[in-house]
């Protein structure tokens, strides 16, 4: 009799254990390696029932179907059991740690936001287990969101298996891109290819599209960014040694591009683009910064000092790297006759949401510079309370101002760090500043 009980002890026991569900490890995003995906256009296999949509497990081939910018980033969790997210274009890596983990109360389905900040943007959604699928919303943007996924312990960015590659595309390419407006700007390719793997970017006159990565595949090239406000894919056919392909960035924009190859490649000089109209005048600056304070290099302040004015947006990845160099430059030359100040130029047309945004940019990156507010973000408007110029062209901008107040150069553009000519940039920045500090 006991032995009977025994075993009809151990079969309710086994019969208990069968119906309880054992949950994740992880009640959040599980720490590792991710491959994240913004959809362009994506293809999905629909069926419809009783007049609502439901999606079916899409082929093998679905990639091959859709256009979209993938992009690798890494989840941590520190002591204090706090999510941290790290994008990882080619040789930056960067850092977003407000991340935000709940549940849906109608669906009951867990939730996920990523702010990105500074930018006014974030990646939301709903996850289960070792996948997330929601949109990248630009919040600056009216109505504007693309379909998001991600995939836990994926590492590859397009291909897991890329064609064999016997073409190398390292090098500097001549570039032309042409949008579908019929506008067109010249630009330098600077790619490096290791295997099938390639990294590199594009310079412009107005600035460069920082870092990508991305591979060979067979004979075409495909290379991707995506940095917390824009999402770039490039794709391109390789035939010898010119390329000839495809640019989107984010959501509407597609233009073609061309290239070919050439160690002599050029592009105009980023200080003959802006000048002053009458430099002899004096440069008016009075603008409010987000704490009602206001910058005027008319009063005793910035009397006698050098200045230099930052024309930017907290919108603009190029603005972010000039920033940070920036405020590296003041902390590694601290100089009392040398004034940095900012410039912003914002989509929030209400000013008290632009303040906002300008607050936050400064407080995110730890700007020691004041920042302050300068109209809606355009380059007619920027030129327009600016006066005095022959036009803004590029955020950023950016203004070297002589003890007299009188406009020295305008550098418009910047050669980032994802760009070759980085150091030649803060070369000739210091140079600049030297140079005005010595005049009496």
């Amino acid at each position: 009799m006991k032995q009977i009980n025994a075993c009809l002890f151990f079969f309710i026991c086994l019969f208990i254990c069968s119906c309880i569900s054992i949950p994740n490890q992880h009640s959040s995003l599980p720490p590792g390696i991710w491959r994240g995906v913004i959809y362009i256009n994506e293809y999905s296999n629909i069926i419809v029932t009783e007049g609502r949509k439901e999606v079916v497990t899409r082929d093998v081939n679905f990639e091959d179907k859709s256009l979209f910018i993938p992009f690798n980033f890494e989840i941590k969790e520190d002591s204090l059991h706090h999510l941290h997210m790290t994008v990882i274009n080619a040789n930056e890596k960067i850092h977003f740690d407000q991340i935000n983990i709940g549940r849906d109360p109608k669906t009951g389905d867990d939730t996920f936001r990523i702010n990105l900040a500074p930018y006014d943007a974030c990646l939301k959604g709903v996850f289960q287990e070792d996948k997330m699928r929601g949109y990248f919303v630009v919040l600056d943007k009216p109505n504007y969101f693309m379909p998001f996924e991600a995939h836990f312990g994926l590492a590859h960015r397009f291909q897991k298996t890329p064609a064999p590659v016997a073409v190398n595309v390292s090098g500097t390419y001549q570039t032309m891109f042409s949008d579908t407006t019929g506008d067109s700007f010249n630009a330098i390719g600077e790619f490096k290819q290791i295997g099938a793997k390639v990294t590199g970017t594009f310079r412009t006159e107005t600035g460069d599209f920082r870092y990508l990565q991305g591979e060979i595949d067979s004979n075409k090239l495909l290379l991707s960014c995506f940095d917390g406000s824009h999402a770039f894919l490039f794709r391109a056919d390789i035939s010898g040694d010119s390329l000839v392909g495809s640019f989107y960035s984010g959501k509407h924009y597609k233009a073609s591009w061309i290239a070919y190859k050439n160690p002599s490649a050029k592009l105009r000089s980023g200080d003959s683009i802006s000048f002053s109209l009458n430099p002899q005048n004096a440069f008016k600056f009075n603008f409010m910064t987000p704490d009602s304070s206001w910058i005027n290099f008319e009063s005793e302040f910035f009397k006698n000092k050098i200045k230099v004015v930052q024309v930017l947006g907290s919108w603009c990845p190029n603005c972010r790297d000039e920033s940070e160099f920036l405020n590296q430059y003041i902390k590694d030359f601290p100089d009392k006759r040398l004034e940095i100040v900012g410039l912003a130029f914002e989509r929030k047309g209400d000013l008290q949401k632009a303040m906002n945004r300008v607050a936050l940019y400064k407080k995110n990156l730890n700007l020691n510079y004041p920042i302050a507010y300068g109209g809606v973000a355009n380059r007619d408007t920027a030129a327009a309370v600016l006066g005095n110029l022959n036009g803004i062209f590029a955020f950023p901008t950016t203004l070297f101002i002589d003890r007299r107040n009188q406009i020295y150069k305008i550098h418009s553009g910047f050669d980032g760090p994802a760009t070759s000519q980085f150091e030649n940039y803060k070369k000739e920045f210091h140079k600049t500043i030297s140079f005005l500090l010595d005049q009496k």
